[in-house]
């Protein structure tokens, strides 16, 4: 009967520490930003445009990048934020896109994809 209570007691206290110990993992986990909800901001950012051959800047851009923002529609539209990043027009800012090392002369809802073609998005002033 000795070691039967004397067992329950080591039970209880690893049910005890078990579940302590669940709930502090859980709440350093709560503090650990959750990598989808994470918004990286940066001033520049590369596409992958190999495969949107044929389609427009603007499209391979809304499909590539997590997080755009835009003004416009179609043709006139541009970039005005970028992965959390918007161009601040108080600082002269704005969204270049840039084709193949070049400041792209259209916009991007305008500028056609070739294969080959290099996307760049970068902060720039004016």
């Amino acid at each position: 009967m000795k070691n039967y209570i004397k067992l329950l007691k080591i039970f209880a206290t690893l049910l005890i520490i078990a579940v302590l110990g669940f709930f502090v993992v859980g709440k350093i986990n709560d503090n650990k930003p959750n990598e989808n909800t994470v918004q990286v901001q940066t001033n520049e950012i590369s596409i992958d445009a190999s495969k949107y051959a044929g389609r427009s800047a603007l499209e391979a851009t809304m499909a590539e990048v997590r997080e755009i923002k835009t003004e416009g529609s179609g043709i006139n539209a541009y970039v005005t934020a970028l992965n959390g990043r918007a161009a601040d027009t108080a600082k002269n800012e704005f969204w270049e896109l840039i084709i193949n090392g070049k400041p792209s002369e259209v916009g991007a809802g305008s500028y056609i994809i070739k294969t080959g073609d290099k996307i760049t998005w970068k902060i720039n002033t004016f």
